[in-house]
């Protein structure tokens, strides 16, 4: 009984396969097109993560003040190749979901047939986060493409002998060099990578199939493969006060635990879920999770399984202490998907009705997002409180607006003038890209003090000695810190944002003369 459970899909009508694989095919590539279409149809403002991350790209290092350094190096990437607009340096995200998507897909193909595996691309690609994994270059975008690609490569490294390609050595072997390839990036974008491996070793110690492969020297070596990738971000951190560790633990850190907050930030959790996976397709996937007899006794639904519902049951538990993260448990919803697939298709004729709901309304919330966001302009909604794209506005114009006036200053001065920022990350990196240039922007933060990648670089001297300065505060008062290091401060203007915008509600734009000392956070030795 447990051998029939454990073997592979039984082989199903090649022309309705054929017809399947088709579909899901030109799905792919459709909604590729559509993503990048998208990018230049709508462009929207940069979020300050992204243009963040852009400008660690300009500093390529082994690792940064939060993360790991592969959104970085795609960045490098890009502004190599020219890519300066928000849509062309969007571009990689459209480019990493459609790989996600596409390993998806192989893998509810491989373990359920091509109706499934059209299902899994379906329930993924209707998904309301979807829409910002496709449109925001953050470390979502790498590291989701990564674990997709990795967990199609686990699988198949891992299936029983005969189960087609996987039965020799050698075809084992490749794909398990896939799943080491992915997951050496996925730990280079994220460490939430270090995860998958874990759930590997659970998954073939409880699966009763897999109990030679415990005995595996060879298994146990592949799947430690990806840890290597850490060896760079720990010297780097080694260097710098183990920065990285420190920021990563504080995301831990809680205050004291209260029963009305630990429920507030239960419901808000399981709700920030529901609107990135969507009411049905979460649902789907809650009914294929449940049932433990019929889970444990199919293999393939056991690994699946395995590779989801252990973390976001620790993630949901979490949330009953602190706030976490809407994009915290993404990559868990990508087994959930295929889950949700396989749970689909193997009862077909009985699950029809519900399937069409699900991609019915799936499409529909996806349409009314995508929708929206081409009516906010013509029916007046930028900025009222139904735009939920007004994180995304603001910046372009303000970037325009601060390099006229630095154009003004160097054209009275007659001498190049720098840029610096005071009150957030935020602004000195939407100023760095968006000021015409893009130029190098400081910020400003106070000695010792390590709250972000700009405190590691190094100021402005002693090249720029003596030089003018734009500074950009968003703070209440300019410190005094930052203002002793000019000979004199001219006040020029102000600006006083409003909800429309992503821009802080005040701004205070400011000259500071004859540059001598910069003190400032704590530069990289």
């Amino acid at each position: 009984m447990t051998e029939a459970l454990n073997a592979p899909r039984a082989p199903s009508d090649p022309t309705s396969e054929a017809i399947w694989v088709r579909r899901a095919i030109g799905l792919i590539g459709a909604l590729a097109v559509f993503r990048l279409v998208w990018l230049w149809l709508v462009p929207l403002d940069l979020v300050p993560d992204e243009s963040y991350y852009w400008d660690w790209g300009r500093q390529p290092a082994w690792c940064y003040f939060s993360k790991p350094p592969m959104i970085a190096w795609i960045n490098t990437v890009t502004q190599a190749l020219g890519f300066t607009t928000a849509p062309l340096m969007r571009t990689p995200a459209v480019l990493l979901g459609t790989v996600g998507l596409a390993a998806t897909w192989l893998l509810a193909r491989r373990l359920w047939g091509a109706r499934a595996g059209f299902f899994a691309v379906v329930l993924g690609a209707t998904a309301p986060g979807s829409m910002a994994l496709n449109t925001l270059l953050t470390i979502d975008a790498p590291l989701i493409a990564c674990w997709s690609v990795a967990l199609y490569a686990l699988w198949r490294a891992l299936e029983p002998a005969g189960d087609g390609n996987a039965s020799g050595a050698g075809n084992r072997t490749k794909w398990w060099a896939l799943y080491a390839a992915a997951g050496l990036l996925g730990v280079l974008s994220k460490q939430m990578m270090l995860v998958l491996p874990v759930l590997a070793l659970v998954f073939v110690f409880t699966s009763p199939a897999d109990r030679q492969r415990r005995r595996s020297a060879a298994m146990y070596a592949w799947l430690a493969v990806p840890l290597l990738a850490l060896i760079p971000l720990l010297w780097w951190n080694v260097r710098h006060d183990w920065i990285t560790v420190q920021h990563t633990a504080h995301h831990f850190a809680a205050e004291p635990w209260r029963l009305t907050r630990g429920l507030n930030f239960a419901v808000e959790f399981i709700g920030s879920q529901v609107g990135v996976a969507g009411p049905l397709g979460l649902g789907i996937f809650v009914a294929a999770a449940c049932g433990w007899r019929t889970v444990r006794a199919d293999r393939r639904r056991w690994f699946l399984w395995v590779m989801c519902v252990p973390a976001l049951a620790v993630i949901l538990a979490m949330s009953f202490r602190q706030r976490v993260n809407p994009n915290w448990p993404a990559v868990f919803h990508l087994g959930g998907a295929v889950l949700s697939a396989g749970w689909l298709a193997s009862a077909w004729p009985r699950r029809q009705k519900l399937w069409r709901a699900a991609w019915i309304t799936g499409v529909a919330i996806v349409g009314i997002g995508y929708t929206l966001v081409l009516s906010l302009g013509p029916l007046g909604l930028i900025g009222h409180k139904l735009d939920f794209t007004r994180r995304l506005r603001g910046w372009e114009q303000f970037g325009a607006d601060m390099g006229a006036i630095k154009a003004r200053l160097e054209a009275d001065g007659g001498a190049p003038v720098i840029v610096v920022a005071c009150g957030g990350r935020q602004l000195a990196s939407e100023l760095a890209f968006y000021m015409p240039g893009q130029p190098q922007v400081w910020l400003w933060t106070p000695p010792g003090v390590v709250n972000s990648q700009y405190a590691l670089w190094k100021g402005p001297l002693p090249e720029w000695r003596g030089a003018r300065a734009l500074l950009v505060v968003s703070e209440e008062e300019l410190p005094a810190g930052l203002a002793g290091g000019f000979d004199r401060i001219v006040p020029l203007t102000e600006i006083h944002s409003t909800r429309k915008t992503a821009l802080p509600s005040r701004i205070r734009i400011l000259v500071g003369e004859n540059l001598q000392t910069w003190d400032h956070g704590k530069p990289l030795k």
